[in-house]
């Protein structure tokens, strides 16, 4: 009978635990980080003094994809907590190291915050001049990842 108890339940799906979901979260929010980096780029290479309009209306979808971001990440740090209390399947969970995941995350969207409010108050010929001088940096960064990784 206890076979037959088993096999029955075996057929349920295991639930997922909150260090997986956690883990796919991170790497979610890592890549949305980066479309709002290259809309960004985008914000600082388009916007020109003649399109008012259509700058104010970037610089809200940016903002608002930002505080989404933010939101994400506090999600995050509340499954990073809760997962304290489920058991340790495969070793010893590393939170300290997924929390500092979490602030380095964190600190990356204020960063682009803060950029894409200082650009702002930079003037367009100004912002070109800036482009224009660090873009073989940007193409060296971007064609080569691993050597900026050493």
């Amino acid at each position: 009978m206890g076979v037959f108890a088993a096999l029955i339940i075996s057929v349920f799906p295991f639930p997922r635990t909150g260090r997986v979901v956690l883990r796919h979260r991170i790497s979610q929010t890592l890549s949305e980080l980066g479309a709002l980096y290259s809309s960004f780029l985008a914000l600082l290479l388009k916007n020109n003094v003649e399109d008012i309009n259509i700058v104010e209306a970037n610089k809200k979808m940016f903002r608002s994809v930002a505080a989404s971001i933010r939101r994400q990440i506090k999600g995050e740090r509340v499954l990073l907590e809760q997962s304290r209390f489920e058991p340790a399947l495969r070793g010893i969970f590393p939170e300290d190291k997924y929390l500092h995941i979490l602030q380095i995350l964190d600190n990356i969207l204020s960063l682009m915050l803060e950029m894409e409010f200082a650009f702002a108050k930079i003037p367009y010929t100004w912002r070109m001049m800036i482009v224009k001088d660090t873009w073989k940096e940007r193409k060296a960064m971007v064609l080569k990842p691993q050597d900026m990784m050493e």
